[in-house]
Formats: C-alpha cells, structure tokens, sequence
C-alpha cells in the first residue's frame, strides 16, 4: 500500500485552511495582505496548482468589484439624503391625521376644524290656532334643520399667538362670520384677544363649545348673554382651577351709529375641585356681569326675545316703540348679572345657572324712556353620560 508522505499531507491541509479562510475573508482585503503573499508561495512551492490560483483571484476580484460598487451605491444613497435633509431641515410637515400643517421649527401650525349638528322637530300641538293659521309654516310645522354647519381654521404662529377663523353656512346673521379673532398669550396669567369671539359671561356659552354641550339647544340664560361679539379681551389663568376675564365689545358687527355702541363684560370662575388637586371631580362657581348701551335708528325695536328649544315659537318677547317716530335714535341699555354652578364627578354632572338681566329703551331725542323691564332666566340640569 502507497502511503502519503507526511510533508505532502501537511501542505494539503494548510491549502484546505487557507481557501476556507480566504472564502470568508472581506474580498477588497485579500489582493493587498499576508493571504495573496501566503497564496503566492504555496503557488510557488506546487502546494496549488496555477489554475487554483488564477481562478481563486478570479472568482474574488469579481466579488471584491461588486462589493465595491454596492458600497459605493450606498455611500452615494446615503449622501444624498443626509443633503436633502440638510437642505430641507426647515421645512414644515403635514401633521398625523392629515388635517393641519406645522412648521420645521414647531412654531406655527394650521388646524382645518369644522361641524356638522343636524336635527329633527315634530309638533304635536295645534299651533296653527294661535299663529299662523296653518301648521306647515316654516316656524310651526315639523322640519329637519341643518343646526350648526361650521367650517374653519385654528393654529397658532411664533409660539405666543394664537387665531381662530370660523365661517357659518348655517348662520341667521347677515355675516357668516362666527368667530374671527387672534390672542396673545405668551403668558397664561394674562392673555390679550381681539376679534369676533365669545364674551365672557356664561358657562353654557363661554365656557363650553357646541360641540360639547349636553343637548342640541343651549337654554334661556345662553339667549340672553352678550354672545359672539366683536371687541378686546384681556384673560387668564392665574393658577390650576381659576379663570377670569374682561372684555370690552360692541352688539353688531358694524356700528349702528355714531354716538353709543360699546358694552363691557367680566367672569371669573373657580374649580375648587381643581385648586385642591382633586381628580375625576369638578366643583365650580363662577360670577359674570355686563354692563352698556347701544343704539338703534328705528322707530321700534326688540330689547330681548326668547325662543324655545325646538327653535320654532317666540317664547318671549320684549320690545319698544319710540314717541318721537321714524329716525329717531334710541338708546338701549342692559346689565345683566349671572352665577353658575357645577358639581361632577366621574360621568354624573349636576349643572346649573342663574341670571337676571335690566334692560331699558330711551329716546335720545326728547330724553324720555319708551319701555324698560328686567328678565330672570334659569336652568337646572342632571346628566348622567353612559358611555363614561
């Protein structure tokens, strides 16, 4: 039996010990290190064949030639988006639920807002006798009604401002403008507003949005407070749990004369609840008062008028004619005062609200008073929400 000598068998085994290496060995690496000078001398002492070789160094130039390329490709791809990210590092972004834009540097952003409240009314009463002589009218008959159809936009920019504009397809003013108006509040303790916003006077009004009331129609008290006005408004948070706010505003959104149109408004409210750290509760009081006059260049005129929740009946009405006739300016003047309460806790919530308001018409003319009266209005309501 041949046997294989000892020194061939060795070589053998360094030559299967080296390629395996050299298979796993980074291809860029090996033209250049010890392995192609290890290589070159087992060539040389006939421990591999010329052909092993050339086609060894074959097979790992083509692979170190892709790699090569790969890791340029990338380097490049990489290159290009750390510039297109550079260059575009101050640009601004669409915001998650695709419905409003923020600028690179977070200080300023667009909102889309908007609402839908739809609603039904069917009479059951004979109206038709008392009013208009025929059920179907428009006021007295059963209707769907498009309540609130809004649509607009919030944000803020530098950080400190704030703005709302919001458009009323569904309004019944000659304006469709619900609120127009910007705030400045650098500083929770003391903000600055101007524009078309809510006075400040009652929880159902100023204090709660549309969207969030309890029912569809707001009450008696909200029909007799001043309302979306346009004017100034100085208001804060002066700590966890206490609001307040002054504002001074006028009754239409253009003035009526030249001589009276101005009118003043004050809230403050404290969530006792809030101010002791108490969470899932709400234990709120608050005090609202307006005062002012504005004119009015006709004969007659509606000082205050209330209608009922399915917005079809003049509940109430109260008005005046002035003794000096058509043209003459009258003055009207109201002050109203009002307090609400709020106790809740978890989903029940007993809400309520007082106010009380003086109103009296007067003939600047001939200085004498055509009609005044004073107006309680007040609610209580109990709600249980089961969804929590």
């Amino acid at each position: 039996m041949n046997k294989t000598p000892t020194g061939l068998m060795a070589a053998k085994r360094v030559a299967v010990a080296v390629a395996a290496v050299c298979a796993t060995l980074a291809a860029p690496a090996f033209a250049d290190d010890d392995v192609k000078v290890l290589l070159d001398l087992m060539l040389k002492k006939g421990v591999i064949t010329q052909q092993d070789y050339d086609q060894f160094m074959k097979d790992n130039a083509d692979k170190a030639e892709n790699k090569e390329f790969k890791n340029k490709r990338l380097d490049d791809d990489v290159t290009k988006s750390v510039k297109f990210m550079q260059k575009r590092a101050s640009d601004g972004n669409v915001k998650a639920s695709g419905f409003g834009l923020v600028s690179g540097d977070g200080k300023s952003e667009i909102n889309l807002t908007g609402r839908l409240h739809f609603d039904a009314r069917f009479f059951n009463s004979p109206f038709s006798n008392t009013y208009d002589g025929d059920v179907d009218t428009a006021k007295y008959g059963d209707q769907f009604d498009a309540r609130r159809a809004r649509i607009g936009f919030n944000g803020k920019f530098l950080n400190d401002f704030n703005y709302e504009m919001v458009w009323n397809a569904a309004s019944s003013d000659s304006s469709n403008v619900d609120t127009a108006w910007v705030n400045y509040g650098a500083n929770k303790e003391i903000q600055f507003r101007a524009g078309r916003f809510k006075q400040p006077f009652n929880l159902e009004d100023y204090g709660t949005s549309s969207n969030n009331i309890d029912f569809i129609e707001r009450s008696y008290v909200n029909q007799i407070n001043p309302g979306k006005k346009l004017g100034f408004m100085v208001h804060g948070i002066p700590r966890d749990g206490v609001v307040y706010a002054v504002s001074t505003f006028q009754e239409t959104n253009a003035t009526l004369s030249a001589t009276n149109n101005r009118q003043f408004a004050a809230r403050v409210a404290v969530n006792l609840a809030a101010i002791n750290g108490i969470k899932d509760s709400v234990l709120h009081f608050g005090l609202a008062a307006t005062e002012g006059s504005y004119d009015t260049a006709v004969a007659s005129s509606t000082m205050v008028s209330l209608r009922s929740e399915h917005r079809g009946i003049e509940a109430f009405k109260s008005g005046f004619t002035s003794a000096g006739g058509t043209g003459v300016v009258s003055e009207i003047e109201k002050r109203l005062q009002g307090l609400e309460f709020v106790y809740a806790y978890g989903p029940f919530k007993l809400q309520s609200e007082h106010a009380q308001g003086a109103y009296k018409a007067r003939d600047l003319k001939a200085g004498t008073v055509d009609a005044s009266g004073t107006l309680k209005v007040q609610y209580v309501g109990a709600v249980y929400n089961i969804t929590g």
